[in-house]
């Protein structure tokens, strides 16, 4: 039997790694490979991130931009709103006195038109009384103080009326005031002018001419 010697002996160690490395260092390596993977991967979704941070704050310029924008037409619009409330309010001012002024139309053109009633009936009765030749004279001359008293107190009220204004209106009523008609033909030519100014023709006036009282005429 052959001995050989100890030191002879093939050994138990592990081959050696074809780069000289330990398995230790292998996983060392492998480790490290992991993680740079890892490094990679975490870098490239920082990147993406921010990319994606650039694009959020290009988006938050473009929204303040647009803010900026709808505040601007906001603060204009209201400036528009309240221009535009305060010319309705002045046109409902408008409105109002053209309103006011055509029911003070109308109420001198009915208080005309009764007076022409009354005119016309004193103007029979003066015919009927004229056919009675007895009594002519008295009653022409009492119908005609009535009238007189009448067309006196019509021409005060027109007087009254244009108040030291000046219009074609006016200037008619005065031209008629002052003109020599019958005194059913002045009255019928006073509210025919009246009725032929139309709506909203006749200025705003105030209300002392209506104060005049012809009832008792």
């Amino acid at each position: 039997m052959l001995i050989v010697p100890k030191y002879f002996r093939p050994s138990k160690k592990p081959a050696p790694h074809p780069r000289g490395l330990t398995a230790a260092e292998e996983r060392l390596i492998a480790a490290i490979d992991a993680e740079e993977a890892k490094g990679e991967k975490l870098r490239e979704e920082l990147e993406e991130r921010n990319e994606r941070v650039k694009e959020l704050q290009g988006e938050e310029k473009e929204a303040k931009k647009e803010k900026a924008a709808l505040e601007k037409t906001n603060k204009e619009m209201r400036a528009k709103l309240k221009a535009l409330d305060r010319k309705l309010v002045k046109e409902d001012i408008e409105l109002r006195r053209a309103m006011a002024s055509n029911r003070y139309q109308q109420e001198m053109i009915d208080m005309l038109d009764r007076r022409l009633v009354q005119l016309q009936a004193i103007q029979d009765q003066r015919d009927i009384q004229s056919a009675h030749r007895g009594r002519e004279a008295l009653t022409h001359r009492v119908l005609n103080r009535q009238l007189k008293r009448y067309l006196a107190a019509l021409r005060t009220c027109i007087i009254r009326m244009a108040d030291g204004r000046s219009s074609p209106f006016i200037d008619r009523l005065l031209e008629i005031a002052h003109e020599d008609y019958s005194p059913v033909e002045e009255h019928r030519r006073i509210r025919d002018m009246m009725r032929s100014i139309g709506a909203g023709g006749m200025p705003v006036m105030g209300r002392r001419v209506m104060q005049v009282d012809l009832t008792d005429l």
